[in-house]
Formats: C-alpha cells, structure tokens, sequence
C-alpha cells in the first residue's frame, strides 16, 4: 500500500496546485488511512510502484468513483458537501461522509475503478482560447472546430464561457462557466 499511498499524495499535490482543495483533502485522507482500508481497491495494482498508479490514474479513479455515486443519487450526504452543490464545503463532515460511502458501496467502487476516468474538463478552454483567439485575428475566418476524445464536446463551446486571464477578461460574463487563471493553489481553510 506504500506506492498507492505515494500515489494518492502526489495526486493530492497536483489538486492543490490545480486550486481543488476538495480532492485534495479526499486523496489526503486516502492515503492517511482515513477513509479506512483500502488495499482491496486497488488490489489491481498491488506490487506496483507509485508511477504506475499515476499512469492509471487510479487516486482518480478513486475520487471518479465518488462522484459518480453522487451523482446517480447514491450518496446523497457526499453530495451535499461537493462545492459545485453547496458552493462550500463542510470540511469536518467530508470525511466521514466519503468513508461512508465507501463503505456502503464498496462493490460499486472496486468496479468503478476498474475503468480508467473519463475526465470532460472544461478547464482547458482558458489555455485553448487564447489560440482560438489568435487564429481568428490573424486569419480573419470563422473557426471551425471538431473535438473528439475526453472533453465530450465542452470545449466546442469556449465562446460561451467567460474567461479571465488574469485580469484581462474574454467571452459571456453571465455565464454559469466562469474560468480564471490562478496563480497559487487555493488551500481549504
């Protein structure tokens, strides 16, 4: 479990970084032993080295399995404590309601992770616009795009979102997708 636990911290310092306290804190508490044992979860990649985790992603298999179980309704009490929901976080119940649920859907999750996440970020419109942007100075032409592969499609829809790149501001300011260029980790309180 030391290179699973390896894994999960490293993934827990790239959440950090990308400002994700709230998984960042699950991963953390994944490799500290607070959300209990998990050696059966990852059993796939058991004598594996650290690296190897990273390449499956499997710390983000973990907090995908999470996820996926709040969103078809499953686990309602981690559900309200995601920040997309609430808008905040109760830090001191995150914890166990995440363990909670690996408890209650401990079957569900070791087969979850068996596939690789899916991850349809959004996120990368804000280092894509900026080339879009300047394909269309320079060439005077609509663009064209075709996107195949993890984003399912959102980023076709970068002109939609509002942008800012730190301070200078493109795209729908009333959009719900508002994306900002961050300079440090955003850390929980």
């Amino acid at each position: 479990m030391d290179a699973t636990r390896q894994a999960l911290r490293w993934q827990a310092e790239q959440c950090d970084t990308l400002g994700s306290a709230f998984s960042a804190t699950v991963l953390r508490a994944a490799a500290d032993g607070h959300l209990g044992a998990l050696d059966d979860l990852f059993s796939g990649w058991t004598g594996l080295e650290a690296g190897a985790h990273i390449r499956d992603a499997t710390p983000l298999r973990l907090l995908a399995a999470l996820h996926h179980l709040t969103l078809t309704g499953a686990a309602p009490a981690l559900a309200r404590l995601y920040p997309a929901t609430s808008g905040e976080t109760d830090w001191q119940a995150l914890i166990p309601a995440a363990r909670s649920v690996l408890e209650a859907h401990r079957d569900q999750v070791a087969a979850f992770m068996t596939s690789p996440p899916q991850t349809n970020e959004v996120g990368r419109s804000l280092c894509l616009a900026p080339g879009f942007l300047m394909v269309a100075a320079r060439t005077g032409l609509p663009l064209s795009l075709l996107e195949i592969g993890a984003s399912a499609g959102l980023n076709l829809r970068w002109d939609r979102y509002g942008h800012d790149f730190g301070g200078r501001r493109w795209g729908d300011a009333a959009s719900p997708v508002q994306l900002r260029r961050t300079g440090a980790a955003r850390r929980r309180p």
